[in-house]
């Protein structure tokens, strides 16, 4: 109660808007738990000032002063659960992949060629089945890949699939364009 007194109505400096909210959360009307995360109490040194502040809020591993963390939000276990980061991104990259491979078979049904040799080989060997095999295995490698580099670089694996879905956006653009060119 003293130390609510001490920092008045309008706590003005950092350590004293920190002060209070300890003190809300103490005095707040949670039972107690014997917890050691509610117990301990975090000491953390300025890294500018020097000054030392003690909180009684758990500190996870790798934080900083700010509230930040260096450590992965991600994880394998996460992955394997199906907790996947970056869902829209990937959901974005397989629907426009899913797209392009739609209008292949409907230019290929109207009378164009594959112009990718390596999706016409597989056409030529398996049929068109081939050449979806041969496009699914791509996105999946693509997706798997995005999926393990977040776990590290979420920025990194947030790139490769907008690059991708950009890329692939291009050509599904290019296969609309030969549609209405020469077949509407």
């Amino acid at each position: 109660m003293e130390r609510k007194k001490a920092l008045g109505a309008n706590p003005n400096t950092a350590e004293q808007v920190a002060a209070q909210s300890d003190l809300n959360r103490e005095s707040s009307t949670e039972p107690e738990t014997n917890s050691p995360t509610r117990s301990h109490v975090a000491t953390r040194r300025c890294a500018t000032s020097g000054k030392t502040s003690h909180s009684n809020r758990p500190q996870s591993p790798g934080s900083g002063e700010n509230g930040e963390t260096d450590a992965p939000i991600h994880n394998w276990k996460n992955l394997i659960v199906g907790q996947l980061p970056l869902q829209t991104e990937t959901t974005t990259f397989i629907l426009v992949n899913c797209l392009d491979i739609f209008l292949t078979y409907l230019l290929l049904t109207l009378g164009a060629i594959e112009a990718n040799p390596i999706a016409a080989y597989f056409m030529q060997r398996h049929g068109f089945n081939g050449a979806i095999a041969y496009k699914l295995i791509i996105v999946t490698f693509v997706v798997v890949t995005a999926q393990v580099v977040a776990i590290k670089k979420l920025n990194t694996a947030r790139s490769l699939l907008i690059g991708g879905t950009l890329l692939v956006g291009c050509v599904v653009v290019y296969s609309i364009s030969l549609i209405f060119k020469h077949y509407l």
